[in-house]
């Protein structure tokens, strides 16, 4: 009779180990792959605030503050996205609001917030155009990494935040322009219910 031959132990742990390196590549690879859509978000969000301190350089005041009353969208007649176009020295202006990464769709808003009788410019990101949807998990953690280059950690204390609430009063959405945006003391932490995260400059 033929004698058949099964793997040998120590055939069977080296293919263990192969499986085992080929998941670890992977699971980095992710990683690697968040880390690097997570720098984008960053990157990308604040060339926003580049083009409106490009702007006040050039024009003394803020792009969506045509009565250059210091504050983004307390006029009817503010319209960033104008302002951005209108102007030459903007050699590459975005063609409209929004950032796209790793699948995730971000709407980009200047405007204002009031925050303890205060307000505030500030720039606002959004899940969908009228701020109504939540954030998806994978941006939540775009959110967090850009709270946490600003403010030193994610949470609710600084510079950066999320409101559970949909802001209000977005104007006409080709303005890029929130017009009113009283968030009270409402400054949460960023999680999957969240509705915008805004960035104040």
């Amino acid at each position: 009779m033929r004698t058949r031959k099964g793997f040998t132990l120590v055939e069977m742990a080296i293919v263990l180990v192969i499986i085992s390196l080929i998941l670890g590549a992977v699971l980095k690879g992710k990683d690697l792959i968040a880390n690097a859509n997570a720098k984008r978000f960053i990157s990308e969000v604040r060339k926003w605030e580049i083009y409106q301190w490009a702007f006040f350089d050039r024009m003394g005041r803020f792009l969506g503050d045509r009565d250059a009353s210091g504050i983004i969208g307390d006029d009817s007649s503010d319209d960033a996205e104008s302002d951005m176009k209108n102007y030459s020295f903007f050699s590459n202006p975005p063609d409209d609001n929004k950032i796209g990464i790793g699948g995730n769709t971000f709407y980009i808003y200047y405007g204002h917030v009031t925050l303890d009788n205060k307000t505030h410019n500030a720039i606002l990101v959004c899940a969908n155009a009228d701020c109504s949807q939540s954030f998806k998990k994978e941006a939540v953690v775009y959110l967090n990494a850009f709270d946490s280059m600003i403010d030193g950690s994610a949470g609710d204390d600084g510079d950066v935040a999320c409101m559970k609430e949909a802001p209000s009063d977005i104007s006409d959405k080709n303005d890029w322009i929130v017009t009113d945006n009283d968030t009270g003391s409402k400054k949460d932490d960023c999680d999957e219910n969240s509705k915008a995260m805004f960035y104040i400059f």
